[in-house]
Parts: structure tokens; sequence; C-alpha cells
């Protein structure tokens, strides 16, 4: 045991000294940035050092992951005086530089809103530009206390390893070899594991997760810039591009919507969103197709059905930011995973706070599953309830989460106690693979050709055993249910390159307020303005999204999907590359998307609305992004 002690006690007590450095960083960065977070009670200063410690062990465990695994070598080597220099070396190089990271984004942060992130390499090495050299003796004098703090703490760090290290190089003569040198490195290993990944949940701690403890305008203190820096590192980055100057982008094509003085609707209406897993609009046998959702189909008939409805992801993790957060899929990563996903984004729930609206989002998955939960917290949503909060455990469908049939019900009964008004999300576990019915009903749904059909109709049930019990409730006469997927499922039959994209919305009113047919062009992100106009949403908001119900925009969308955006509006369908448009297709004449125009003489200027909409669609949204400014609060 002597071995162990020795060895994890140097490892340990540097570690802990690196733990106490980050957290003093953590409160000078709140101290020096209380005005942009929301630190004003003693326990949500406790939730951001306590909850930050778990940030700060996963960096400090990765940045030093070489130093711990050397010192697992035999001490002969430790103790050499050319590998002990190489040790003080690495230790002290790489825990300086993030550190440092930490102190410059004290006052780096009022300026993006967000904890640094690996693109800060690009102003070192020129790409974005050679200014910082140039201002670094003005940031010197400006900002001489972060300066001092840094070297304090740099100072500390580097007696502190020498003294340590004094001390282990004593104690060398204690470490002999036993059965405990065999298994200290696995030991060693396995606890490094634990601590990176930020403990023993289902997926790795990431970015978003930081909002989870102390709300979304406190992430950001949660979180430190190391472990900002490391997440983002190597992930896509987006491009300004500057196709048209600012002023030329009119009311429609801004992406803001102000707020309203007085609301449309004089009785707030509560408001339910149903993303039904895989829903393709090709699938259902009322749009063409085989699947008989009888359920659906009654429902549709006493709703506004958007005939024209085109999804803005192409995965579920995609696809809840475009229905909640009007936030369509236009880089490589998901926003819940990418660099960016640290970003103040609107939501139904941030937006109607305002108006004295809770919220609450149902997934029958694992708590954590592609960060759903933490999508929610940092988007402003009260509640989130997952498999765990679901009573019986037994009704697990043994792959992803509870059964719907099951769970839907039990969602009808936790909205019931939320206060009103509400905004209540959901997204559905199936249709999903492995695409397995659950026993008592495999008699009931099987059907002939892709699994994906019965589970279809197994969701149809499960949708209508939700609204029969909603029906028993208060709340449901006085509630908007809109239905949409959450992306489009697998292909079962020949098809044009749009049904990709096409999915169903349906705005549903017990009150017979929404009914017919509507032929223009909609999509998932279109929902969140929609129904916040239609209330008359007190805040403002920014959206990329238009309000269906308004004549005043011209429809369109876009998604962007293995480097290619697609583009539709009510003439065109166009894909681009980002350098050029590879197709053009006059949807309407050609359903089947089958006569590419690109050679077409003197197509460019038929096309060139919709192309420049396109391109402006793509400029407002990096520029968003990269900018932080999805938010208009």
């Amino acid at each position: 045991m002597k071995e162990f002690k020795v060895r994890s006690g140097f490892i340990l007590r540097l570690l802990l000294w690196l733990l106490l450095m980050y957290t003093i960083c953590r409160i000078g960065f709140a101290i020096y940035n209380y005005s942009d977070l929301d630190m004003h009670s003693s326990q949500t200063w406790i939730s951001v050092i306590l909850y930050g410690f778990r940030f700060d062990i996963s960096s400090i465990i990765l940045i030093n992951i070489f130093f711990i695994l050397l010192h697992l070598l035999p001490v002969r080597y430790l103790i050499n005086r050319r590998v002990s220099i190489f040790l003080q070396f690495l230790f002290l190089t790489f825990n300086i530089f993030f550190i440092f990271l930490n102190c410059i984004d004290i006052v780096y942060f009022p300026f993006v809103l967000k904890r640094m992130q690996s693109d800060v390499v690009l102003f070192v090495n020129g790409q974005k530009g050679n200014e910082l050299f140039n201002l670094l003796p003005t940031f010197f004098i400006q900002y001489l206390p972060v300066w001092l703090l840094f070297g304090a703490i740099t100072y500390i760090l580097v007696r502190v390893y020498k003294h340590e290290f004094k001390k282990f190089l004593n104690r060398t003569e204690e470490i002999k070899f036993t059965y405990h040198s065999v298994i200290y490195p696995f030991l060693v290993a396995g606890l490094s594991i634990i601590a990176a990944r930020g403990g023993i949940q289902l997926r790795p701690i990431s970015v978003i997760q930081a909002s989870d403890a102390a709300g979304v305008t406190n992430g950001a203190a949660v979180l430190n810039s190391p472990f900002s820096f490391l997440q983002t590192w190597g992930k896509s980055k987006l491009e300004e591009v500057s196709y048209f100057s600012p002023d030329s982008f009119n009311s429609c094509q801004s992406g803001t919507y102000p707020p309203h003085l007085q609301g449309t609707v004089t009785n707030k209406p509560n408001v339910v969103i149903i993303m039904v897993e895989s829903l393709s609009k090709a699938y259902l046998k009322r749009f063409g197709g085989t699947v008989e959702t009888p359920f659906l189909d009654s429902l549709m008939n006493e709703s506004l059905v958007f005939n024209n409805a085109f999804a803005n992801a192409r995965e579920s993790v995609q696809g809840v930011p475009a229905v909640l957060a009007s936030l369509p899929s236009m880089m490589e990563e998901a926003f819940i995973f990418s660099r960016y996903s640290t970003n103040r984004v609107n939501s139904f729930a941030s937006i109607l706070k305002s108006d004295d609206y809770s919220s609450a989002f149902f997934h029958a998955g694992t708590t954590g599953t592609m960060g759903f939960s933490s999508f929610c917290a940092m988007t402003g949503f009260d509640r989130y309830f997952g498999k765990e909060d679901y009573p019986d455990q037994g009704d697990f469908d043994g792959t992803w989460g509870i059964w719907d049939h099951k769970f839907f019900p039990f969602m009808a009964d936790e909205i019931s106690a939320l206060r009103e008004p509400f905004v209540a999300g959901v997204l559905s576990m199936n249709p999903h693979s492995p695409f397995r019915l659950p026993v008592e009903y495999e008699n009931v749904f099987a059907t002939e050709g892709h699994p994906v059909k019965g589970m279809l109709k197994y969701e149809d049930f499960a949708i209508s055993r939700f609204f029969e019990e909603a029906k028993k409730q208060a709340w449901y006469k006085n509630t908007l249910f809109v239905i949409t997927a959450d992306h489009t499922g697998p292909g079962i039959r020949q098809g044009s390159k749009m049904d990709d994209f096409r999915v169903p919305i349906i705005f549903f009113s017990p009150k017979g307020i929404f009914k017919g047919v509507s032929n223009q062009i909609a999509a998932q992100i279109d929902i969140m303005p929609t129904v916040l106009n239609w209330i008359g949403a007190r805040n403002g908001y920014v959206a990329l999204g238009k309000d269906l119900f308004s004549d005043t925009c011209e429809k369109s969308t876009i998604v962007y999907h293995a480097g290619i955006y697609h583009y539709i509006d009510a003439k065109y369908y166009l894909q681009f590359d980002r350098e050029k448009i590879t197709g053009i297709y006059d949807w309407n004449k050609d359903p089947d998307i089958q006569n590419n125009l690109t050679s077409i003489t003197g197509i460019e200027q038929s096309i060139s609305a919709s192309r420049d909409n396109m391109l402006k669609y793509i400029q407002k949204f990096n520029h968003n992004m990269i900018h932080n400014s999805f938010n208009a609060n």
C-alpha cells in the first residue's frame, strides 16, 4: 500500500491544487461578469461552484492524462533527472496554458457571451486577423488585475510542483515492487476515465449540460474555458459569409420578431407539441401512402393540415431544436453537439415565460440521451420527464425507453399537474429501429413490408391513448395541439428527393379554430413563430421560420444534409454545395424531381429570387450562430 499512497498522493495533491485554482478563476469570472449572469443568491453561488467541480475535474484529468500515465513508470525512471525535468515541463506548460485561458475568459466573455472555444487559435495564427498582437499592450494595462491573478496562480503552481516533487523524491525508497504495482495502473486508468467523462452516466458530460444545475444564464459560470476549448477542438466551425449587404435584408429575411403589445388571443391557450419519430408524409394513406392511421386521419379531418410541409432536420437531435427553437439543421453537427451548443437561443419555453407560461418536455428515453434534457434546460423549460420519471420500469421496451402507449397517458397526467397556461412538448419513442412491437400488439399491428409500417399503426394507437386521457382534463378545450415529425423515416417506396424532407404539420384545436388544408410551404421552423404570433407573445424573439398564418412573407424553407443545402419555395427546389447550385427543379411541374434545369440557358435569371433568398438564409444563420445572436433578449 505504500506504493499506492506515495504515487497517488503526489498526483492527487497536484490535482487538488489545480482544482482550487480553477475555482478561484470561476469566482473571479462570476464577479467580473456579474451583470451578465444571474448570481443573486447564495444558493446559486453554491450550485455554480459545486457543479463546476465536475467540469473542472474532467478538464484537469484530460489535460494531465499523459502526465498521470507517465507516473505509472517504474520509480527509477521517474527520479531520473532528464525524465523529471521533462515531467515538470509537461505539467507546468499544459496547466499554465489552460489556466491562462481561464483568466483571459474572465474579460473575453462579455464580448461573445459564451466560454472561449478552440477557434481562439485563429486569433493567434492570424486567420482572424492580426489585431491581437497590436492590442496586447492595451489589454495588459486595461485588464491588469487579470494578469496579476494569472501571475499569482502561475507562481503558486510552480512552487507547489517543486515542493510536491521534492516530497515525492524523499519517499521513493518506500516504493517497492509488490502485487499493488500490477493493480495500480488499472485502478488509476479506471478512475481517470470516470473522472474525464464526468461520471458514470450514459454519455460523457458536454458543454450543453452546464445549464442543468444553475440555469442557462449561469451555464458559462459552471463551465471552465479549458473544458469548452477541448470539447470544441476538431469540431466544425461555420464561416462568416457576406453574399449580401445587411441593409438588403427585408423584415421577412431578418429573422427578428418584435414583441406584441397586445396578444391576438385574450384567453392564453395551452400548447402541446407532439413530435412523432420518423413520421414521413409519404407513409400515410391520407397522402397517398399505404399506412393506415385511423386516429390521425380523424384528427386531421378536424384540423388545419399543411400539405407541403417539410422537416428542417434528418435526425431527432436536429429535429427537436428545429421545432422547439426554430433552429434549422444547417451545420455538419447537430446544434446540441456543436461548438455553438452553449449559444443563447430562443424557444417556446423561454419566450413564453414573460406570458406566465409553465413548460415541460417529455421523452420516454433515458434522461441525457441525445442531449435533450440539457437542451431543454438551456432553452428555459421548467421540467423534463424521461424514462426514470415513469413509475413502472417494467414497461421498458428493452431497447430505447418506455413504450409510447404507456408513456403517453402518463404524460397526460403530468401535464395536468402543470400550471396553466403551459407549453409542453414530446418526442415519441417509436417508430424506431429495431421496429419491435409490444408483445400484446404484435398480431394487432403487424403489417407486411417494412416493419416501420406496423410501428406507425401502433404509434397512431399510442397517440389516441394520449388524447383519450387529455379529453378528460379541464385544460383540454383551451389547448392548441401541434403534431409533426422529428424527421422523415426510412424510404419504403420509390419517391422524389423532396420526400426525404416531407412531413405532416397539423394544427388542432378542440374549439374548432383551425380547420382545412393549406398548400403553402410550411416547415418545422415555422411552428414556433406561427404559434407565438398567434398567441401574441409579449417578448420579441429571433427565428428563421415564418408565421404561417400571415400573408406578409413568402414561404420557403431550407435544410443542410450531407454537404448540400436543400432550399424549397413555392416554385423551386434548389441544391447548393456552398460554391455553386448543383440542382434546380421546378417541383410543381416535375414532382418526381427528375429534370435538373441547371444546364438551361438563362435559368439563373428565372431563379434569382429563390437563389438570393436561399443565400440570405445561409448568411443569416451563420452570422447569428457565430455571433451568438439567435436570442433577442
